[in-house]
């Protein structure tokens, strides 16, 4: 019989040994991989309005760290409205509904975040780098924006 059975220090030094082995590359590979599925069924929202290109059109330059940013991302089943700002960003549900908004980058995910009723989110802190949203809405409702830099 296993001599770690009846001895717990030598069961927590196998624990541990078993604990320190790295994990086999294909694993992370294929773990990273489930991980994109988990996403597969959000409807994709596009930038259909962005005040920085308005600004551009008409040959203005930006309003430097104090002008808000205005974006429209259009789905098929919602529209999410978001100003980026100084204070981060504000941002509302079109049908307004309630539900959840995760700000995310390449690399991590920022905040979740509540929407009310009235289909309106706050985070406080916007991103440096480049970003999407990721809404679900109380009826099932699922949405991906478009990555967006800031």
């Amino acid at each position: 019989m296993a001599e770690w059975l009846f001895d717990d220090d030598l069961l927590l030094t196998e624990l541990g040994a078993a604990l320190r082995e790295d994990v086999p590359q294909p694993m992370v590979s294929a773990a990273k991989d489930a991980y994109t599925w988990r996403t597969i069924d959000a409807e994709l929202a596009v930038l259909s309005a962005d005040s920085a290109d308005d600004l551009e059109a008409v040959g203005a330059r930006g309003g430097g760290s104090t002008a808000v940013r205005a974006l429209s991302f259009e789905a098929p089943s919602l529209t999410i409205e978001v100003d980026i700002g100084p204070e981060g960003l504000l941002g509302q549900f079109v049908p307004p509904q309630s539900g959840t908004v995760q700000l995310r980058t390449r690399t991590r995910l920022l905040a979740t975040v509540p929407v009310d009723d009235l289909g309106r989110f706050s985070v406080l802190s916007g991103p440096l780098a480049p970003f999407r949203l990721y809404c679900e809405t109380s009826t099932g409702i699922r949405v991906l924006t478009d990555w967006v830099s800031v």
